[in-house]
């Protein structure tokens, strides 16, 4: 006889997808116990990069002994409000198994929540914001449109990007011209092309990469 328990895959039970970056926002689909949502991260409030880098740490760290700058009552708990609110809450159930919770407000103004937990293990946990933080490195948008997408530019770079924007966009059909996938791909190209961070922004941009690369808090994150 065959058996009628279902095995959920990792992603199934939690993943991040990055949709997007786009001048300071994040725009994600995530999925947690086979149930998706998105939500829009706004940098400038609350970059969850930061707080999941600590979620990790602290999960992959976690023992007996638990960091009570992040774990309390078993738990690490997490508050993000943009555009919609979202709870993100990590227990501790047993050895190196981990039960994930969410509470998603769906629709802003609205109050039409969405809350889904799963049993996760510490392995597919640490996957799954393993591959959160490489989507960020990857993405085209890293690091101008994300995280500076509100940060100082070095006067005259970013005016200088905008114009050959518009340049590149007279010379495409206007059917492709006026395609958000389109623009948004190009526009990414002229800013890694000769924008350029003023010092101070670019020092913040220098620290987020030696996270996402190193797995280490900065300091003026701890």
């Amino acid at each position: 006889m065959k058996s009628k328990c279902k095995i959920y895959s990792a992603d199934e039970k939690f993943h991040i997808r990055i949709e997007k970056l786009n001048s300071g926002w994040m725009f994600t689909r995530i999925t947690v116990n086979r149930s998706n949502f998105w939500h829009m991260f706004d940098e400038a409030l609350s970059d969850p990069t930061i707080d999941l880098m600590k979620t990790y740490l602290a999960v992959r760290d976690c023992g007996e002994a638990k960091d009570s700058k992040i774990w309390h009552d078993n738990k690490i708990s997490w508050y993000w409000s943009d555009r919609t609110e979202l709870y993100f809450e990590i227990e501790h159930l047993k050895e190196d198994v981990f039960q994930l919770s969410v509470d998603a407000q769906l629709y802003e103004g609205e109050k039409i929540r969405m809350q889904r937990s799963v049993a996760i293990t510490r392995d597919e946990l640490l996957s799954a914001l393993d591959a959160f933080f490489q989507q960020i490195m990857h993405d085209k948008g890293f690091p101008f449109q994300y995280p500076a997408g509100c940060e100082e530019y070095i006067d005259g770079t970013s005016e200088k990007a905008d114009t050959m924007l518009e340049e590149i966009l007279q010379l495409l059909p206007k059917r492709f011209a006026y395609s958000n996938r389109i623009y948004d791909g190009i526009e990414n190209i002229c800013l890694n092309a000769v924008a350029k961070l003023a010092p101070e922004s670019q020092a913040y941009v220098d620290d987020y990469l030696r996270m996402l690369e190193n797995y280490t808090i900065p300091e003026r994150w701890k």
